[in-house]
């Protein structure tokens, strides 16, 4: 890029940025950082200002206008409420971002206590905004009820490009997409009314900010409307799954970092509570309630009624677990149309198969518990 190009980066920051607007040229570092699709930079001012770092990011031309819109309307309703990194300024061309020194999340840490606990509340406060103009049919329902969904799936299966190992796989996968289970798929899909979700949480999405270790999401290109027992249960799967392999298939699941059921009810009862609790009151109890589960009880009891309480805690039990059966199948299907990619290394089949077997086994514990 030329200098006129940089000009006019540093001329959006000044014009955004009411401690930037004396700096030269020179004044501003303008880092690239990697990215796939827009242009991204980590901007760095010389002088001592506030902030003194931000991410300026420049939208790609080749994006769709709904889409950006969508994420626009997201991203700017996560600054609003806290529970992203704030926006300094926005246009059609560029958005000026918070920068946020953080790391992301370790597998292992989604269920230790404090983080467990702090990934329960940001969850029921993202599940509690209200972003108007998106559309509120649930993105499973969405999915599962359009006839391209399951077409573009059965194509992918057809495709004369898998061996003879590979196609074996395909064949078993296939039968979970069969009429019947389609029909298995429609009757487990949650009641309750949709709220907003992430809807892709994994690590990488999931920042620890260096200084208070509070929790920032990040990433909503996925974000819509959808059950809250699937973004729970979809968060937890995921921790489940380490992609740092640097050899084929690229990833590998770890049980044990799945919660036990009752590090799971731990989890909800911190998820309810402050779905209900105004965030004036939440501000006022700080992490009290995170660094002590007795004082958690305490409140519950003084402010809830048990049985009532308990009662709501088992039913988003129920459809937390629903949720994660639901996971591994939208994400196996989403691995089949992956699959076979030239540019990318990673075994999509490999891990739509992985996929495919937590969804035959929690199938099984489901209708162990329930009839249908």
């Amino acid at each position: 890029m030329n200098q006129d190009t940089y000009t006019k980066f540093k001329d959006f920051l000044r014009s955004n940025l009411s401690e930037w607007k004396s700096l030269r040229d020179d004044e501003i570092d303008m880092q690239r950082l990697c990215s796939l699709s827009n242009l991204v930079f980590l901007a760095k001012a010389q002088q001592e200002v506030s902030p003194r770092q931000v991410i300026f990011r420049k939208f790609s031309t080749q994006e769709g206008v709904v889409d950006r819109e969508k994420e626009a309307l997201i991203f700017l309703e996560m600054s609003k409420k806290g529970l992203g990194p704030k926006c300094f300024g926005v246009s059609e061309e560029y958005r000026i971002e918070e920068y946020v020194n953080a790391r992301p999340i370790q597998n292992k840490e989604f269920n230790e206590p404090e983080f467990r606990r702090k990934l329960a509340i940001s969850l029921a406060n993202l599940h509690k905004v209200n972003i108007k103009g998106i559309d509120k049919v649930p993105l499973l329902e969405r999915a599962f009820n359009d006839p391209t969904y399951f077409k573009s799936f059965e194509d992918k299966c057809n495709e004369e490009i898998y061996t003879p190992e590979e196609e074996a796989m395909i064949e078993e996968i296939k039968t979970a997409v069969s009429k019947e289970e389609i029909e298995f798929i429609s009757k487990i899909l949650p009641k309750d009314d949709p709220v907003f979700c992430h809807n892709d949480l994994l690590g990488g999405n999931i920042l620890i900010r260096k200084e208070d270790n509070a929790v920032v999401l990040i990433d909503f290109e996925y974000g819509s409307y959808n059950f809250r027992g699937y973004d729970i249960g979809n968060m937890f799967k995921e921790s489940t799954i380490d992609y740092s392999y640097s050899s084929a298939p690229y990833f590998q699941f770890i049980d044990s970092y799945f919660p036990s059921d009752d590090e799971l009810r731990e989890f909800l009862q911190y998820y309810i509570v402050y779905s209900d609790m105004p965030s004036e009151e939440q501000k006022k109890y700080g992490e009290k309630l995170v660094l002590n589960h007795d004082l958690l009880l305490e409140y519950i009891e003084q402010n809830n009624k048990s049985q009532e309480f308990n009662k709501r805690i088992e039913n988003l039990f129920r459809e937390t677990k629903i949720g994660a059966l639901l996971s591994h199948y939208y994400w196996m299907i989403w691995a089949v149309k992956m699959c076979k990619q030239r540019q990318c290394d990673f075994d999509y089949l490999a891990f739509a198969y992985a996929k495919y077997g937590y969804y035959r086994k929690l199938k099984e514990e489901l209708q162990e518990m329930e009839t249908y």
